[in-house]
């Protein structure tokens, strides 16, 4: 019920990859969420996970993995959302880090293309390149350019 009541990422990869879920870091959860990745679009639902125990993830220590159902290709250079929305009238609290300018982000894995995106009741998608939340897509393969995605070389 609160606004923005949808917040997650905004990022992209350089290289084509596949993602198996996400890492989300909360100082609380009272209530059940979903974790969700969107298209390019900011529409398209390519996976979710809902039904999340709020009170299982501040007993997981805060720090909570989730896994999708199945692997989701991304493409290369390609901005995607992975983001958590409460289920029920209650909420959870992300946490996030906060810089001065965007080009600071250039310190963290992702650089300046990893930050903030926020709605509220499915409108509208804003973006705060200066806040990240701690929410991290798991990663399961990477195209180096030689091989196919997940292509193993023994």
């Amino acid at each position: 019920t609160s606004t923005p009541d949808e917040i997650g990422i905004i990022f992209q990869y350089p290289v084509p990859c596949k993602v198996i879920g996400g890492k989300v870091k909360m100082s609380e959860a009272v209530t059940t969420w979903a974790l969700k990745l969107y298209d390019s679009d900011g529409t398209t639902v390519l996976e979710q996970v809902t039904g999340i125990d709020g009170e299982s993830s501040q007993n997981a220590g805060n720090l909570v993995l989730v896994l999708f159902d199945t692997e989701v290709n991304l493409l290369a250079n390609t901005n995607y959302r992975l983001t958590c929305l409460p289920e029920d009238g209650t909420s959870i609290t992300l946490q996030e880090l906060e810089v001065n300018a965007a080009a600071t982000m250039d310190a963290l894995d992702g650089g300046d293309l990893v930050y903030r995106t926020e709605r509220t009741d499915a409108g509208a998608w804003t973006q705060t390149t200066t806040k990240r939340p701690l929410i991290t897509p798991l990663i399961s393969a990477l195209d180096d350019g030689l091989y196919p995605v997940g292509q193993v070389v023994l």
